[in-house]
């Protein structure tokens, strides 16, 4: 079984040249390496991070930015590309604050973006979103090309918990909770799923559709630092809720 398309970390989603999903991931990997770097006295692979950062970030904002999200993928070469909004286009935005480091993408577009995939993904899926749509939210299908590869309405669980966070590093906090608890309450509450949720389900109906997916439990921690805006080891800091039911327990 073989997927031609598959070019793209997420699985089943083809890609070509510049892809702010995949860009955006990249450059928070650079936040971080800058970062490192750094600490460890190495000024000039410091100072390497951050050229290469911004040749990045000024590709992925001249030549993909649409006015209210970014494009899926654009290849310069072919002059291919895809105005699906897709969901977790923004992906590299909170990797890069619950690491500590400044986002990756403009902050203004941040929010602009995610203003259309709550009109668009968000909308069209009960269960806190979809994985993409066309630009005017309409769920899009397998048609033979690049632009479907897995059921419209079908969706890893772990894709609401991600934007859901994106949603509170904007400072949107209720809004990033509810696209997380329409998913948790269909695969927890309603399916009964504890520490291993399923793979995918159907983002409509909650119907199961494959896999094992180990990461979406252990994800919901890192809401709580997203909830304040901090990064992933807030909440085991002094005062944090980690903190306090550590020492509660020893307490006990």
């Amino acid at each position: 079984w073989e997927f031609p398309y598959e070019t793209e970390m997420y699985e089943w989603a083809y890609s070509s040249g510049i892809s702010p999903h995949v860009g955006g991931m990249h450059l928070a990997a650079l936040r971080m390496a800058e970062r490192m770097a750094t600490e460890a006295g190495d000024k000039e692979f410091a100072e390497q991070c951050m050229k290469w950062f911004k040749a990045g970030s000024d590709s992925l904002e001249n030549k993909c930015w649409l006015g209210d999200y970014y494009l899926r993928f654009l290849d310069p070469k072919t002059g291919e590309k895809s105005d699906s909004v897709f969901a977790v286009q923004l992906d590299g935005e909170w990797m890069a604050r619950m690491h500590g480091v400044p986002g990756v993408f403009r902050p203004d577009r941040v929010t602009t973006t995610l203003k259309t995939i709550e009109r668009t993904c968000v909308a069209a899926g009960k269960l806190g979103c979809l994985h993409q749509t066309d630009p005017d939210g309409k769920p899009i299908y397998p048609s033979g090309s690049h632009e479907g590869g897995y059921p419209a309405t079908e969706i890893f669980v772990i894709t609401p918990p991600m934007l859901g966070v994106t949603y509170m590093y904007d400072g949107r906090p209720d809004l990033g909770l509810e696209v997380i608890r329409g998913m948790m309450q269909s695969i927890a509450c309603e399916q009964g799923f504890t520490w291993l949720a399923p793979g995918s389900i159907d983002g409509v109906s909650g119907e199961f559709i494959s896999g094992s997916e180990y990461a979406f439990m252990p994800f919901m921690w890192a809401t709580l630092g997203a909830l304040e805006k901090k990064d992933l080891a807030a909440p085991a800091r002094h005062g944090g809720l980690v903190d306090r039911i550590t020492r509660a327990a020893k307490e006990g």
